[in-house]
């Protein structure tokens, strides 16, 4: 028998339902961030506001990819029908004092986006 709502998975995402419990729950206890000796490594990123990992949001640490100037809200998208003006990627940001390697990085086409000494991202 399917799991529930399996009916509702796009294709791509049909593996999930052969998914077991034990892997399921080794996902779930999987952290948000890496944290080794050159840096960390997030998904998408880290709120410029929030220095402490032990504090970030984590769904800020899956989704966000830019930053509200006007009140430090993270954005999953680029501006979002925000004024471009008062958006910026949070890397631009981000002062440390970690390094952070992170994925998703919007307009990498493959390669590596580097802010020297504080942020690299990778697509």
């Amino acid at each position: 028998m399917a799991p529930k709502y399996s009916h509702l998975l796009p294709e791509q995402w049909a593996w999930v339902t052969k998914l077991s419990q034990h892997d399921v729950d080794w996902l779930q206890r999987l952290p948000y961030v890496l944290v080794c000796p050159f840096g960390v490594v997030v998904h998408a990123g880290l709120q410029p506001s929030i220095p402490s990992l032990y504090d970030q949001d984590p769904g800020a640490m899956m989704h966000m990819r830019s930053v509200r100037l006007s009140d430090g809200r993270w954005l999953e998208g680029g501006a979002g029908g925000e004024e471009e003006e008062e958006v910026a990627a949070w890397a631009g940001m981000w002062s440390g004092p970690q390094r952070v390697f992170f994925g998703g990085c919007s307009g990498a086409s493959g390669r590596l986006v580097s802010i020297p000494r504080v942020c690299t991202g990778f697509s």
